[in-house]
């Protein structure tokens, strides 16, 4: 798939620069960005539902980008990832699983995409109103942990959404994707009346 090999250039694009710069400032900005790269093109499909699905894959990829991105500015240090990205087969180690991360993540639209069905409209609602219950409670459990870190610094975050889960981000991403496969699951669903018997 196109949004494969995107994904795949992007992750390369991180790897050379750790290798290059030492610097993990580009690290979230690019792995989580390339989503949206992915299915940017998407967005001027003639099919509402592959415009949705692009427009609903960007902007997860776009808001993770920009916090994660943000929030590294602020701390301007992750010791997490000094020993691995000091050392280049650790380094590899790390954007391959970059990498494989959003291909696995990646089908619901990328499948969606590659068909022409125009799917299902109360699908797409259903998908969309999932999504965006996913999306919410990603962007309050990003945005609770932050602002406790940092008025508690170094303390385990159980406030709001993290009272209920201590993944609740994890949760909301796992919602948001499972919307986007609601949005394209009709469109790859073949009836049994194409499919020629076999001989």
């Amino acid at each position: 798939f196109r949004n494969h090999k995107i994904i795949l250039g992007f992750n390369l694009l991180g790897y050379l620069l750790t290798l290059t710069t030492g610097s993990h400032y580009h690290v979230d900005l690019l792995g989580s960005s390339a989503f949206a790269a992915g299915a940017w093109k998407d967005l001027s499909s003639s099919i509402a539902r592959i415009r949705y699905s692009s427009m609903a894959v960007c902007v997860f990829g776009a808001r993770l980008a920009a916090f994660l991105f943000y929030r590294v500015l602020k701390t301007s240090h992750d010791a997490r990832l000094d020993d691995i990205l000091g050392d280049p087969i650790r380094a590899a180690g790390f954007w391959i699983f970059s990498a494989a991360w959003g291909i696995c993540c990646s089908p619901p639209h990328a499948l969606g995409a590659s068909s022409s069905s125009l799917g299902s409209p109360l699908a797409t609602k259903v998908g969309l109103s999932v999504y965006v219950a996913g999306m919410l409670l990603e962007t309050i459990a990003d945005a609770t942990k932050w602002i406790f870190k940092q008025n508690h610094p170094g303390q385990f975050c159980n406030v709001g959404v993290w009272a209920w889960s201590q993944h609740p981000n994890w949760c909301g991403n796992l919602i948001l994707w499972t919307g986007i496969f609601i949005i394209n699951a009709p469109a790859l669903i073949v009836s049994s009346s194409n499919v020629s018997p076999k001989a």
